[in-house]
């Protein structure tokens, strides 16, 4: 059978996600951020999704830079209302591309209404570096009401990196500025404690607890190499800063075997090939029945899977760092959305157990699943709906034109409007279509979600396919349809026996 396509077009293409994010319940959340990065052949930047207290998707079809930027190419790039105003302000990660060891730089955008246009309010330096392992998130740290802008990253050493920068009065004496209150780079981990905050502070009328920084490093005086020096961080008012408060010992006895030993003494590559295969998730940390949850991460496609039964989360596997004897941090890029990262830590327990820190939606214990239980529990989801293969052109009863290429890039001529960029089907209650344009500078211009009903049929030694698209969007329960009404695209092959 031979296939006869008209010749296609050579077009840049981006992949759709193939996932979603809900609100986060936590009482600490304050506003939502729109999430984007500027194209950058080496770079790759995130709006950290870890942080649960941040609001909002990674969705971004706005987010393009609101100032002029010289010489340095966009890691990260976020809109987010700080202040409650019409406008948004905006918050870029930069770094300047031709000195690696250069630290990223943090500015902040903002409209300024005399002059009807966005300026620079704020510039400061961050402590990291590696754009690979850079993330950023905003929470109400402090506990006034207003959103600390938070900058995980990573420096030359390889040593773990954490500022946040606080709301304070400008120089000027008004307008929007801020302050780093707390710019710390250790070899092991850095955490944000998040506490509940009283019922007062949700509604507006008190102000909340702060939120305590924990950092744990190892032991350097201690014989037991597993032993963890804990250093907790607290918000000083008077001062504007956090201080160090109290210093704890973690012993170690407790994961003594040898085996353990030996393998947190190897180095990140042996902790990919520890971590290879299924794990369960066992315990979340509350008493909500927790159902089926398979973290699967395979190092030779170099990709990890979160699979919850119904909704599947796929990464390319970027990079795994040793930060602790027992502890590593994971960075991967969304399969569909390449601005989209997920950066968590995964402590090894034991031989068996491994638990993901923190405030990630992941977090929680898992065990290691055998391969056979492993397929047996992730099967049926996935064999419920057949992709279909799309390529080549397809005409719609209205005389407008939708190609597909093999590389997940689209063109539509629509009522003498092209558009081109990238597309996906993924499974949201039912088969979607997606498709995402892109303006000339390569970001998204335009989001369109379908379900899609598909139909071949071999007539005439020609095969008829079919492609009915219904409009609508995809939230949290799936896809919902905005219109009743459906457009209907065709395409003819002619096929020949061999």
């Amino acid at each position: 059978m031979t296939r006869v396509f008209s010749s296609c077009f050579l077009i840049f293409a981006v992949c759709a996600s193939a996932f979603f994010f809900g609100c986060s319940d936590q009482p600490t959340a304050e506003s939502t951020g729109n999430t984007g990065s500027a194209p950058a052949p080496t770079l790759a930047g995130n709006v950290s999704q870890d942080d649960p207290t941040l609001n909002g998707g990674p969705e971004n079809e706005s987010a393009i830079p609101r100032i002029d930027i010289d010489a340095e190419t966009i890691v990260t790039m976020v809109n987010v209302n700080f202040d409650l105003e019409r406008n948004e302000e905006q918050v870029l990660i930069v770094k300047h591309p031709n000195d690696l060891t250069a630290p990223m730089q943090i500015i902040v955008a903002a409209y300024d209404t005399v002059l009807e246009t966005y300026k620079i309010v704020f510039q400061d330096t961050t402590a990291a570096v590696n754009p690979r392992a850079f993330g950023l998130s905003f929470m109400d740290v402090v506990g006034d009401h207003n959103l600390e802008i938070i900058c995980r990253g990573m420096d030359n050493d390889g040593r773990q990196t954490l500022d946040v920068f606080h709301r304070t009065s400008a120089p000027s004496g008004f307008g929007l500025y801020y302050k780093n209150i707390f710019s710390h780079s250790l070899k092991g981990s850095i955490e944000v404690q998040v506490l509940e905050r009283s019922g007062a502070y949700q509604v507006g009328q008190a102000n909340g607890v702060s939120f305590p920084i924990v950092t744990q490093t190892q032991d350097t005086e201690s014989d037991n190499i597993l032993d963890l020096l804990q250093r907790t961080y607290y918000w000083h008012f008077s001062q504007d800063t956090f201080i160090e408060g109290k210093v704890e010992l973690i012993p170690g006895d407790e994961i003594e075997q040898q085996q353990l030993r030996e393998l947190y003494r190897k180095n990140a590559e042996i902790f990919t090939e520890f971590l290879n295969g299924s794990w369960y998730l066992t315990d979340n940390g509350s008493d909500e029945s927790i159902g089926t949850v398979i973290l699967h991460f395979d190092n030779e496609t170099d990709f990890f899977t979160y699979f919850t039964g119904e909704l599947q989360e796929s990464y390319r596997w970027i990079s795994t760092y040793k930060v602790l004897m027992s502890r590593v941090e994971i960075n991967g890029k969304n399969e569909f959305v390449p601005f989209i990262l997920k950066q968590f830590y995964i402590q090894v327990e034991s031989l068996d157990t491994i638990r993901i820190r923190g405030n990630d939606p992941w977090q929680g214990l898992y065990a290691r699943l055998s391969p056979k239980l492993a397929r047996s529990l992730s099967a049926g989801p996935k064999d419920r709906i057949v992709y279909p293969e799309l390529l080549g052109y397809y005409y719609s009863d209205a005389g407008n034109e939708l190609l597909f290429e093999e590389d997940h890039s689209f063109t539509l001529v629509e009522d003498g409007r092209v558009l081109q960029g990238g597309y996906a089907l993924y499974e949201a209650g039912a088969l979607v279509l997606e498709l995402r344009a892109l303006s000339g500078s390569g970001l998204v211009a335009e989001s369109r979600r379908f379900r899609m009903d598909f139909s071949e049929e071999l007539r005439d030694s020609r095969i008829f396919r079919t492609l009915f698209l219904v409009p609508g969007i995809v939230g949290i329960y799936g896809f919902e349809p905005v219109e009743d009404s459906y457009t209907r695209y065709e395409q003819i092959e002619a096929v020949t026996n061999q």
